[in-house]
């Protein structure tokens, strides 16, 4: 039914970055990750400013193993989230310590 109704919004506005990426989250939870990266970028090229679309697409790469694209892409949520400094630090060590390596 969820994916129905963002498949009907998409249909709606094939412009709605929102529905591509919440669409991506839905395909995560259904092991669909091939089709949850598609929608990730493709939110990402409609709205380069859709925060969630960057986060989920770290998440994913680094689940994918690709710690250099999952960086870049964390940097780019927090540039979109305006994250202060300090977090982004934090945030940056965390994900440094979590692979063992700056990728």
């Amino acid at each position: 039914a969820a994916l129905e109704s963002y498949n009907k919004a998409i249909e709606a506005d094939p412009k709605m970055s929102r529905a591509y990426s919440s669409r991506g989250f839905l395909y995560v939870g259904m092991g669909r990750i091939d089709l949850a990266e598609k929608d990730y970028r493709h939110a990402i090229s409609l709205d380069p400013n859709n925060a969630d679309a960057h986060f989920d697409l770290a998440s994913l790469m680094l689940e994918s193993s690709n710690p250099k694209e999952a960086i870049a892409e964390y940097r780019r949520f927090l540039e979109c989230a305006n994250i202060v400094e300090h977090e982004s630090q934090t945030f940056r060590m965390l994900l440094i310590s979590f692979h063992g390596k700056d990728g």
